[in-house]
């Protein structure tokens, strides 16, 4: 039986999960030995206030990129989180913004709450970073692709001169990530 986990980042268009996407993509496919896609919503979609950008990681190639169930469902936006909650597999992790609502009708055994932009700017203090932040979140949470794996694909893509600022960015979601894990807060 071959092994898949799915990842779609979603919020609002100018969040960078395109990026943040291709970057997991790498680290699964380069760095982490393992087959992977990655996509994102273009059209009119993207231009809106919900986007979205897809990962696939599989032990096997894949043939077809077809979306079924998520296992890890990345939520910015409250449009967003309405739009793609039916998506989420049973046993899926779910990561929403702390202003997202969550209704008693979703029996989301695995959910995380943050507040993305409150804690960028604490933590990593360029809103610009939150793609790498979320990579570094992921990375807490899941280990699906090791650590490592995703640090060198984020150290990869980040332009010259920049990398401290991306190494900082991608720390300080595995600390947040860690926190949610724990259950504190600072």
């Amino acid at each position: 039986m071959s092994y898949k986990y799915i990842v779609r980042l979603s919020g609002s268009s100018n969040h960078g999960f395109k990026q943040a996407a291709r970057i997991l993509a790498e680290a699964a496919a380069i760095y982490g030995n393992r087959f992977a896609s990655e996509s994102a919503s273009f059209g009119p979609e993207a231009r809106s206030s919900t986007a979205r950008a897809e990962v696939i990681i599989s032990d096997e190639a894949i043939d077809c990129p077809k979306i079924e169930a998520v296992d890890f469902l990345l939520v910015m936006t409250q449009e967003a989180f309405d739009k793609y909650i039916d998506d989420l597999s049973p046993e899926g992790i779910v990561v929403a913004d702390s202003d997202i609502e969550v209704g008693e009708e979703y029996s989301i055994k695995n959910l995380f709450r943050i507040p993305f932009l409150d804690t960028v700017k604490i933590d990593v203090e360029k809103y610009s970073m939150i793609n790498i932040f979320v990579l570094g979140v992921f990375s807490a949470l899941s280990d699906v692709v090791e650590e490592k794996a995703i640090r060198l694909a984020v150290m990869a893509r980040a332009p010259k001169l920049s990398e401290e600022n991306y190494l900082s960015a991608f720390k300080a979601g595995i600390k947040a990530g860690d926190r949610l894990v724990s259950g504190t807060k600072g």
